[in-house]
């Protein structure tokens, strides 16, 4: 699984606050309705960063961002990632904060992202930031576009998969030896599980002759 970035801000900070150091090219990782008015803070940033995209104005990254929205302004980051990572381990990338409510998850796959979208859940709700018509939320992802993009084109293999199926010096999973079963399951279950002498011997030399196929594998 990827790592996850996130931005943790303290709830009910003001809108002021803020933005009060913010330069013209910076971006706000979070942004707190300020009186429950959205055409306020909405007015605030485009102080900030111009006039609102047109929602129609939608980029290709759009697939790869779900809004997180219908939630208590109570959660906090660790929350909101607890409840995304219950139904499957995608390949999760950022967490961006909009305001006390709204948050975007951004994906490094767009299938991931519309797995997640259609994903029922008990504190959260979720969508595809293209089905969003929440005016904040498409602001801040059109404000990081650039950075959603370059996130992307980085989490992108370098080679093709032909070209990695053919690549004789990426190394084959080693096989599960018996002893490393063994300790694994006696370590899940609290356990020491012994072997027989004769076991153990047998194991030994299976080891010492994937050692030595190993070696010719490298001289050959």
């Amino acid at each position: 699984m990827a790592s996850v970035e996130e931005s943790e801000e303290t709830p009910g900070e003001s809108l002021t606050d803020s933005l009060a150091n913010l330069k013209l090219e910076d971006s706000p990782e979070r942004v707190v309705t300020l009186d429950g008015d959205t055409a306020q803070k909405v007015s605030l940033l485009d102080k900030y960063y111009g006039p609102l995209p047109e929602a129609e104005d939608k980029t290709e990254e759009f697939d790869y961002v779900i809004e997180v929205h219908g939630f208590s302004p109570n959660l906090k980051t660790k929350d909101i990632l607890n409840e995304l990572f219950i139904n499957k381990s995608s390949e999760f990338m950022k967490l961006k904060w909009v305001d006390d409510t709204h948050a975007l998850a951004i994906y490094t796959s767009s299938s991931d992202a519309s797995f997640i979208a259609e994903s029922s859940f008990k504190n959260i709700q979720t969508r595809l930031l293209s089905d969003s018509n929440h005016e904040a939320s498409i602001f801040i992802a059109k404000s990081y576009a650039k950075s959603i993009r370059d996130f992307l084109c980085s989490k992108k293999p370098s080679h093709s998969s032909t070209e990695l199926e053919s690549n004789s010096s990426i190394p084959e999973k080693p096989p599960l030896s018996a002893s490393v079963a063994r300790r694994m399951i006696g370590h899940a279950l609290g356990v020491r599980i012994t072997a027989s002498p004769e076991q153990k011997e047998k194991e030994n030399r299976l080891w010492k002759e994937a050692k030595e196929k190993k070696k010719q594998r490298k001289t050959d």
